[in-house]
């Protein structure tokens, strides 16, 4: 289109008439009405001219695309929502409307705003996001302490003194670490909603709240799209929101005994792995720990399957598949095998997956270092 090349570099390619037919297909197939309201809002963002990603920002990245994924499933729940409320015979009574949880959507919702300035080209100094999130953080905490993971006062002891101060200091630490971590992940298609989608469809199985099932439906279609296509990414405001969701909901689900905390680890072992991975090899360098680089793990696995791999979406996409399938399988299986309670068990499968993650990045790095052989002739 003449008016798309005018903007070339800061508009989005879209999907294509021809790739929504066959989303349309698949989602309407999978998942229905849920589907298809899904892939509609997803292609009215794809199509839209603010929020875009250009292709040179990051080393993956091959064309423009929408940075709008996490405010078309915000946008998806909102729709799920009003239609609950409005037509309460579609769900149980104790679902519908504002019955639904969790009550710390609207703290997740504010650390999601953060990062919806970068969406816009807005971007926030990396410190300043920093307070930020931690500053929502523990006023939430300070002022609604059940949203904290108070259950760890019977490992550490709740009656030690200032216990109270360090519970809301350890809150604040681990869910800003994992935003961090949530962000850095977002960089392979399929990668970080793939992570995410695991995690919402175990919260879902062990609860039974259909606010979690709810949001897999909306992880579902856009972990699809994004893989299929790359033609929207999900964006600061996707990946701080869920990450920070993940961080909530992973207290409350150990604060009601229903998962050990190495199953939240094993589960989540990607992005936690990822950040202390890139944050020591940044502070070894003298460079800060928040400075962007594409020196991640899903860039080294990406400049493989490229190397044979035509198709850089495909490539790309694949990366990110990958990863997410390896990173949450054990845990999946632990869920199936109801041992999720089990520390041991669980701590165990996080040591092995800590293992094979260092182990190959020990390989890669000395593949890195081997003397390339000459070429005679």
């Amino acid at each position: 289109m003449p008016r798309v090349r005018q903007m070339k570099g800061v508009d989005p390619l879209g999907l294509s008439g021809a790739q929504v037919a066959f989303l349309a297909l698949i989602l309407g197939g999978l998942l229905g009405l849920a589907g298809l309201t899904s892939l509609f809002i997803i292609v009215w963002f794809s199509h839209q001219r603010f929020g875009v990603d250009r292709s040179a920002k990051h080393g993956i990245s091959v064309k423009n695309t929408s940075r709008m994924g996490g405010v078309a499933i915000a946008l998806f729940l909102a729709t799920v929502w009003l239609s609950t409320l409005l037509f309460p015979s579609l769900v149980d009574s104790v679902n519908a409307g504002v019955a639904w949880n969790p009550s710390y959507l609207l703290l997740a919702g504010l650390l999601a705003c953060i990062g919806f300035l970068d969406d816009l080209g807005m971007p926030l100094a990396p410190v300043v996001r920093l307070v930020a999130s931690a500053f929502i953080l523990a006023v939430g905490f300070v002022f609604v302490p059940d949203w904290m993971p108070n259950q760890l006062g019977a490992l550490v002891g709740g009656a030690l003194p200032g216990y109270d101060i360090g519970l809301v200091a350890v809150s604040v630490f681990v869910c800003v670490g994992f935003i961090n971590a949530g962000n850095m992940s977002d960089g392979a298609n399929g990668l970080f909603s793939g992570i995410c989608l695991a995690f919402f469809l175990c919260a879902w199985k062990l609860t039974g709240e259909y606010f979690y099932f709810s949001l897999s439906l909306g992880l579902l279609s856009f972990f699809l799209i994004n893989v299929l296509t790359g033609r929207i990414i999900m964006g600061d405001f996707g990946a701080y929101g869920l990450s920070a969701l993940i961080a909530l909901v992973g207290f409350d689900l150990f604060d009601q005994g229903l998962v050990a905390l190495g199953f939240l680890a094993t589960l989540l072992s990607y992005p936690c792995l990822e950040i202390l991975h890139i944050f020591s090899v940044r502070i070894a360098k003298g460079q800060s720990p928040f400075r962007a680089d594409n020196q991640h793990s899903h860039n080294m696995l990406n400049g493989y399957f490229s190397s044979r791999i035509k198709s850089k979406t495909m490539a790309n996409s694949l990366t990110g598949v990958t990863i997410a399938v390896l990173s949450v399988t054990p845990g999946a299986l632990i869920l199936l095998q109801e041992s999720q309670r089990n520390e041991l068990l669980c701590f165990t499968a996080f040591g092995a997956q800590c293992c094979l993650f260092g182990l190959i990045h020990i390989a890669a790095n000395a593949f890195k270092q081997r003397p390339q052989r000459a070429v005679v002739g």
